[in-house]
């Protein structure tokens, strides 16, 4: 009988474009493991440390430092370099004092970008489904796979396909709520406008956000922008 499933290793040349990594000098990459973002959407742990970071020159090195648990994401240590991190996802080393954001990039897809102390707690996620479960609670979820499962006496019952959510890590406690709506700030997710920062316009079948810094109106799919704040974006979501 053939062999089911995924195989534990990927081949360079066909791993996704966005994963900074030499395509000819091996064969074969670590496959990550499925986790909190799709094989398209992330970047393995050891990419991150290794490539990325460049906080090791080897995958030896850069499993060794994964594995004594220097790394956190989201609040948590990760000791898997197999472990897929992506969109928002907060990266932590507390050796170091150091902490990233992971955030869209037109280059590289995502990217990390060094964010102060006091944000490392803080993580925006993108709402993109939402059910009514037993006893009429709403259950969304979010991005990066997180549940949230709202009362039906909450304040947040009013939640819609598109929010985002500002919540505090590794709790998932949210802190505030952002609607997909006009007035309000977003991020382009995908595509040559990636990492812009603009303010909504006109919701529809097409969001048209107007650029923050510049002139230009873009027209994206509503998939592809996340609310990031209501006047400015309410954390740090690129360099400058």
């Amino acid at each position: 009988m053939g062999r089911k499933g995924s195989t534990a290793h990927l081949k360079r040349l066909a791993s996704p474009k966005h994963w900074a990594i030499p395509r000819r000098v091996k064969k074969w990459v670590a496959r990550p493991k499925p986790g909190p973002h799709g094989l398209e959407e992330g970047i393995p742990l050891l990419i991150l440390v290794r490539d990325i970071l460049g906080l090791a020159l080897t995958g030896k090195e850069a499993r060794k430092i994964i594995a004594q648990k220097k790394i956190f994401v989201d609040g948590k240590p990760r000791y898997d370099y197999k472990f897929i991190v992506g969109l928002m996802d907060v990266i932590s080393i507390p050796d170091m004092d150091l902490n990233f954001r992971l955030v869209p990039d037109a280059k590289h897809f995502i990217k990390p970008i060094e964010i102060p102390k006091d944000e490392a707690d803080k993580k925006l996620v993108k709402i993109r489904t939402k059910v009514t479960v037993k006893g009429g609670r709403l259950q969304v979820g979010t991005h990066d796979g997180r549940i949230f499962i709202i009362p039906p006496d909450s304040e947040n019952f009013e939640l819609s396909i598109g929010d985002s959510l500002l919540i505090r890590v590794p709790e998932q406690e949210i802190l505030r709520i952002f609607p997909l709506k006009e007035g309000y700030v977003g991020i382009i997710l995908k595509g040559e406008n990636a990492g812009k920062v603009c303010k909504i316009e006109r919701v529809g079948e097409l969001i048209e956000a107007k650029d923050l810094d510049q002139a230009g109106i873009y027209r994206v799919l509503a998939r592809n922008i996340m609310v990031v704040g209501e006047d400015v974006p309410v954390i740090k979501v690129r360099e400058k």
